[in-house]
């Protein structure tokens, strides 16, 4: 698999566990900085992408 789709799956499966709101406490804040993560990991990515064709 590549990189690419494991990160579509996780961040999925972060969405969907988000979604059923069954979580609470630690469990429903370690999905949502799951989330954060995946999105700060996307945005550094384009900064770098960005950054090459400068």
């Amino acid at each position: 698999m590549e990189k690419n789709e494991l990160t579509k799956a996780g961040k999925n499966l972060l969405e969907d566990i988000v979604r059923n709101d069954s979580l609470e406490g630690l469990p429903k804040v370690a999905a949502y900085t799951g989330l954060a993560i995946l999105e700060i990991a996307k945005m550094v990515v384009k900064a770098k992408k960005a950054k090459e064709q400068l």
